[in-house]
């Protein structure tokens, strides 16, 4: 039995309601208006066909959470494209992707790849006096600096050393 996923089955419901209920049906000059057929099985053309009928440039959200989902959008828009209507949406700007949802758990690059520097955080160096450096703070701190200056009173775990090089943090130890 094939997977439907939640947005196709959204507009299903919605297309019967509407047949069903004969409220909110679309004039046939609008109906009459678009150039693009539609979809098939393909949510991705659904959603670019709904925007497409709707005369103006729309906006989709894309959930890209791991590397399985980016391949499957990049089938699914090539899929769509076989639609020339719908290509020509994409290509003319009418129809535009917006990204939704954070990012799981990224995958790690592939073999031979190194991994891509994210943005610079923006801020100087994060300077701490006492303490412990753990790796969750480690993580903390990296979201807005590239340095962190230890003082000399501060102990730094070894998996917060192991993060911060991961995370391509500078450490340096203040002199006594």
């Amino acid at each position: 039995m094939a997977r439907i996923d939640r947005e196709e089955l959204r507009l299903l419901v919605r297309e019967a309601l509407r047949e069903a209920l004969g409220a909110g049906a679309k004039p046939a000059t609008a109906a009459a208006k678009t150039s693009v057929p539609p979809p098939k099985a393909n949510s991705l053309a659904a959603a670019i066909h709904r925007a497409v009928s709707a005369g103006r440039r729309a906006e989709i959200d894309v959930a890209i959470r791991s590397r399985d989902d980016l391949d499957r959008f990049a089938r699914d828009i090539a899929e769509a494209s076989a639609e020339p209507g719908i290509k020509a949406a994409i290509l003319g700007g009418r129809v535009g992707f917006q990204p939704v949802g954070g990012v799981a758990a990224a995958a790690p690059p592939p073999p031979g790849r190194p991994a891509a520097p994210g943005p610079a955080p923006a801020g100087g160096a994060f300077e701490m006096k006492t303490g412990v450096l753990t790796e969750t703070r480690v993580v903390e701190i990296a979201r807005s600096h590239r340095k962190i200056v230890l003082g000399t009173e501060v102990v730094l775990t070894p998996l917060a050393r192991d993060k911060a090089r991961e995370m391509r943090l500078e450490l340096t130890r203040q002199k006594p």
